[in-house]
């Protein structure tokens, strides 16, 4: 075997330095000017051209005669000399033998090319499938040592990696693998990777002798950066180790005491520490950025700065401790700026200017990352929240694999905590779009999974707090925010089903699919929730089940696909009959028959949950069951007394009867609608509890539905009082029809002056706006059918004024005459109509289309032209 070349002060032979000929196969020099060495066709040459210069003393004229005569011969017979002693070229691997002679020897130009052309031949070795990759591997290694930062030297350690990786793939020589190990761990050092270096240095450091004290440096570094004490007990006893050797130079020397001082510094061995320092020869640029990490550790940051200032001020070749030290300074002005409130912004953008100087110059290196991960951190902590978002996006794209990560100045948790300290500060400045943008980028210095989740968390808390915001607002603001609202809880849905599809595997899918869905129906996306809620399904829950059914088929309701929710909905009765999602289930199946016009089943279904002995009155599903079918009988009722006027004309026994049941569900309709706004009566505030809203826009329509009924009964009595044959049966009618006027303007009024308040507040919808219109005309309706005509005119007034842009208020002005008719002032009368006439021109013609109104414009002006002639005449 060769002899190993003499070791250089880097622990490189000193062959590996000379690479100048190095061949550019993917990242190798160029050599094009590379001559292989001489083979059988040079040395055939060289023969003939020895015969043909011995030949020449023997050509005279004499003799050229004879020479044509033997010249065919001659050749023949040459070339049949040649065809039957030439030599075979040497095989593929032959010329990987010799590449590997070449590369021992230094003599990198035309190891390349050899293995370049065995590469593109498709060739491998049987005894090294990975010979050719090793020997560019090795090239790559020796021309990246050789170079500068500046000169492209981490791009040319990544060929080397590539190459040597692949070398390993296909399948070393027991004989090349130190060596391998060497290059490849010294390679994955360079490029920042030194805990994936952390093995093949170990290696090196056992079995390659000329890079034992290079390969053991590093490796002691690679300790030193984890700083548990384990490692740092192992870094302290590798450098003593390495002490021993007789081949270390001055240079190694000073290097390792340096080192042994850091070490030592981080074991908190102060004095020892000292003690290794003495031992280095000259005060060098390492040993003052090593005082001036003491001087930090000791809180002196303005000595420290002191004392780094010259280092970073360097100008040579060797950047290394400029970089450091440059880096440093910003960490002291950022320490600077934490306790120094009062001078905080000056000491912060100090600290800043360093760090980005720091990462745009010496990007890629250590002291590049932490400088620009603290960078992003002052940013955030300046309000410049935009420019530290782009900052550690940036920073983390620098991160590959967290498992192999090191870094001398900041460790993976460190490096997650400041991303997740980022990340909880906008959230609780309720900045959630940078959250959500930080959270996207946290992989793969995050498990995917988890970076999903901090997305998917960032999400929802976006949506939930625009929701509670919209809680308390006004409706206009509801309104123009809605969408907004929809599109955030729709964007929450779709973080966690890609959440759900990152931990398909784990025990959280289901909760996963189960937070999609219900976020996909806040945001209105119904048949997302479907999918999504099928797919839980599909994980065969036990204990959500009956809840996911129920869920499932409320949003087939908002599809409208009320037989597939009737389904889901029966088969929680079936399958699961005493719990409480039962029974919210037999609620919704009462809703799927009113939606589709099946009244009578769901009449049914509900009285039967009224009557159940397993419902209790404090059971909401009893509560909202009583509002259901109070709502149910006014409802109806309505549609019998539209029947009644309908046959009235034709049929007077079958209006007669029509109008007799539907007092009869009137009353009851009022008991029920009674009972549940005594029993449920709730404080009318804003509040972000959803059910709380719920249940008051409930307990609204309750009450209105109340005074309606009250209002339509009474009127059933005042037909029956006009009709009653004695005075006896008359008093008794109309005590019933004052009873229920009065009943019907209390809620009336309860009801006007909630949503007054909720009006001025901004806290109306389209529904409330329309039971407030329509509260402010049935009240003096109310009192004209109790024949309270001053208070009725007084009533009318008032609501023509409040709504005299709406047809309305054409029907209150005539109303008000009739009050007057009957109070016998028809001058007031004529006023009133006239009154109506002047507001009919205020009210755009499209008023009267948009409030489907039985006249149109021109048709309510001839009516009121007529009755008011009609009281202009003597008679009136």
């Amino acid at each position: 075997m060769a002899t190993e070349p003499q070791q250089s002060e880097s622990g490189l032979p000193e062959s590996d330095t000379a690479l100048a000929d190095a061949p550019s196969v993917e990242g190798l020099e160029n050599v094009d000017d590379f001559q292989p060495p001489l083979g059988l066709v040079a040395r055939l040459m060289d023969k003939f051209r020895g015969v043909a210069s011995s030949a020449q003393d023997w050509v005279t004229p004499a003799n050229l005669k004879l020479a044509g005569f033997t010249t065919v011969g001659f050749l023949l017979l040459f070339a049949g000399i040649y065809v039957a002693t030439r030599e075979e070229g040497p095989t593929n691997s032959e010329k990987l033998i010799e590449a590997l002679e070449f590369l021992k020897t230094g003599d990198d130009g035309p190891a390349a090319r050899i293995a370049q052309e065995i590469q593109q031949e498709g060739f491998q070795d049987p005894d090294f499938p990975g010979g050719d990759q090793f020997i560019l591997g090795i090239v790559a290694f020796r021309q990246a040592e050789k170079l500068t930062e500046d000169e492209g030297r981490e791009q040319k350690y990544l060929v080397a990696k590539s190459f040597l990786e692949e070398a390993q793939e296909r399948a070393l020589t027991e004989e090349y693998e130190a060596q391998w190990a060497y290059a490849l761990g010294l390679s994955m050092y360079r490029i920042g990777r030194a805990k994936a270096a952390q093995p093949l240095l170990e290696k090196a450091v056992e079995s390659y002798a000329p890079g034992k004290i290079e390969s053991g440096l590093l490796l002691a570094d690679t300790y030193v950066y984890s700083k548990t004490a384990e490692d740092l007990a192992k870094a302290h006893e590798l450098n003593i180790a390495i002490a021993a050797s007789p081949e270390l130079n001055d240079q190694q020397r000073d290097r390792l005491f340096l080192q042994r001082a850091q070490i030592l510094y981080a074991m908190d061995k102060p004095t020892e520490a000292e003690e290794a320092l003495a031992n280095v020869h000259a005060e060098t640029d390492g040993i003052t950025i090593l005082r001036a990490e003491v001087l930090m550790k000791a809180g002196k940051y303005g000595e420290a700065l002191e004392k780094l200032r010259p280092v970073e001020a360097g100008k040579g070749l060797q950047q290394k401790f400029p970089r450091q030290a440059r880096y440093l300074m910003g960490l002291c002005e950022q320490r600077l700026a934490q306790r120094d409130r009062r001078n905080q912004t000056v000491h912060y953008d100090a600290a800043r200017n360093y760090y980005e100087r720091t990462y745009k110059q010496y990007r890629g290196s250590h002291e590049a990352v932490a400088a620009q991960l603290w960078a992003a951190d002052i940013l955030r902590r300046q309000d410049f929240h935009e420019k530290a978002l782009e900052t550690y996006h940036d920073v983390l794209r620098q991160v590959h694999n967290p498992s192999d990560f090191s870094n001398k100045w900041i460790d993976v948790k460190v490096f997650r905590g400041v991303i997740l300290d980022a990340w909880n500060s906008w959230n609780e400045m309720q900045l959630y779009q940078h959250s959500i943008a930080l959270s996207e980028h946290m992989a793969p210095l995050f498990p995917a999974a988890l970076a999903r989740e901090y997305a998917a968390l960032a999400n929802q808390k976006a949506a939930q707090h625009l929701e509670d915001q919209l809680a308390v607002a006004d409706n206009q603001k509801r309104q123009q925010r809605q969408s907004e609202l929809e599109n955030r809880w729709v964007r929450s849905g779709q973080a966690f089903a890609l959440l759900a599809a990152e931990r398909k595997t784990s025990a959280e899918y289901p909760t996963d699919l189960w937070m999609a869905a219900e976020h996909f129906l806040k945001g209105h996306d119904y048949q997302s929730a479907v999918n999504y809620l099928t797919l839980f399904l599909n994980t065969n829950p036990t204990k959500q089940l009956p809840a996911a059914l129920v869920l499932k088929g409320r949003v087939l309701m908002q599809l409208h696909l009320f037989e597939d929710a009737l389904k889901h909905f029966q088969r929680v009765i079936t399958s699961h009959p005493t719990h409480v999602m039962a029974f919210q289930a037999r609620l919704l199946i009462g809703t799927c028959y009113f939606e589709t016009d099946r009244h009578e089943l769901a009449e049914q279904t509900w009285r039967e949950m009224l009557i159940s002995d397993q419902l209790t009155p404090a059971a909401e599903e009893w509560q909202d069951a009583l509002f259901g079918l109070g709502k149910l009988l006014h409802l109806t009722c309505e549609e019998l007394a539209m029947q009644a006027a309908l046959v009235e004309a034709t049929d007077q026994e079958a209006a007669e009867k029509l109008k007799f049941t539907a007092y009869r569900r009137w009353d009851e309709a009022i008991i029920r609608l009674d009972e549940y706004v005594k029993r449920f009566d709730l404080p009318t505030k804003a509040t972000i509890d959803p059910r709380h809203r719920e249940r008051t826009k409930m307990l609204m329509e309750a009450r209105y539905y109340l005074a309606k009924a009250c209002q339509r009964s009474a009127e059933y009595q005042q037909t029956k009082m006009k009709a009653a044959e004695t005075e006896n049966a008359r008093n008794q009618f109309f005590n019933q029809m004052k009873q229920l006027l009065d009943q019907s303007n209390s809620n009336y009024e309860r009801l006007k002056t909630e949503l007054l308040l909720a009006s001025d507040a901004g806290r109306i919808d389209a529904l409330g706006r329309e039971f407030l219109r329509n509260c402010y005309f049935e009240i003096p309706n109310n009192f004209f059918n109790f024949q309270d005509y001053h208070g009725a005119v007084i009533r009318y007034r008032e609501a023509a004024g409040r709504y005299q842009n709406h047809p309305d208020a054409l029907r209150a002005m005539v109303q008000e005459a009739n009050c007057y008719d009957r109070l016998n002032r028809p001058l007031d009368a004529r006023g009133a109509l006239a009154q109506a006439k002047f507001i009919l021109e205020q009210i755009p013609d499209q008023d009267f289309l948009e409030h489907s109104e039985a006249l149109n414009k021109d048709q309510w002006r001839d009516w009121l032209q007529w009755a008011i002639e009609l009281h202009n005449r003597p008679s009136a």
